[in-house]
């Protein structure tokens, strides 16, 4: 919107390669990562040339994965889903500062014999170099499984992961927004739409993982 509160719609450059269910994050301070759908390219946007350019290419097809950057340095793309098929359990990472980029599959050092199941995860930065991994997907039985990892200092170390217990007596839909959006130093929302006019809210508390639900119902009845 101008200052005038008009809507001003700017055409982009088509994408190098057709493709759906990707997923897409901002790098600061002028760059998007395009990834997968159904493809395993990714594509970079530059939002000052208004340019696109292949980047890389994913080892596996994954369509809505999750994805979160870690200190501006290490590109996370968790699990997502087959087109047309299943989950994907597999976790890949892509390290930005190297001029050539490769996806490398990322090794679980698995703490308390976890099992790691597959979701349409939502994640959030939770302190240091640890991040959370929210669970939400009502097809399958163990649903809102959640888990916090904690990054490996670089491609030597494996990054730990273990079960996020906090979150066994809430319930989670599915989330339709796969990342927490920090409104301070200590909270993050999540607002997925669940059904209809149905809201959940979900407020985290970055630095002791606690977590709030609230529910909304009929709020756009003026009644």
């Amino acid at each position: 919107f101008n200052e005038k509160n008009e809507l001003n719609i700017k055409e982009l450059p088509n994408l190098l390669e057709p493709r759906t269910w990707h997923s897409m994050i901002f790098a600061p301070d002028k760059y998007i990562f395009i990834v997968g759908g159904s493809t395993k390219t990714v594509e970079l946007y530059d939002i000052e040339k208004n340019t696109l350019i292949k980047d890389s290419e994913l080892n596996e097809m994954r369509s809505e994965s999750t994805l979160c950057l870690v200190n501006n340095t290490y590109l996370y793309a968790f699990c997502g889903f087959i087109l047309h098929q299943t989950f994907n359990c597999s976790v890949e990472k892509c390290n930005l500062r190297k001029s050539v980029r490769i996806w490398e599959y990322v090794n679980f050092n698995m703490n308390d014999n976890i099992q790691f199941f597959p979701s349409f995860f939502c994640v959030s930065y939770y302190k240091n170099d640890e991040i959370i991994l929210v669970g939400g997907n009502d097809s399958i039985e163990e649903k809102n499984k959640s888990y916090i990892i904690k990054v490996g200092g670089n491609e030597n170390h494996f990054d730990e992961i273990k079960e996020f217990n906090k979150f066994d007596d809430k319930k989670f839909g599915v989330f339709r927004d796969k990342l927490f959006t920090p409104i301070d130093v200590n909270y993050a929302i999540n607002i997925p739409l669940i059904y209809g006019e149905h809201i959940q809210l979900i407020l985290l508390n970055m630095e002791t993982g606690e977590i709030e639900q609230k529910f909304y119902d009929d709020i756009f009845n003026d009644e």
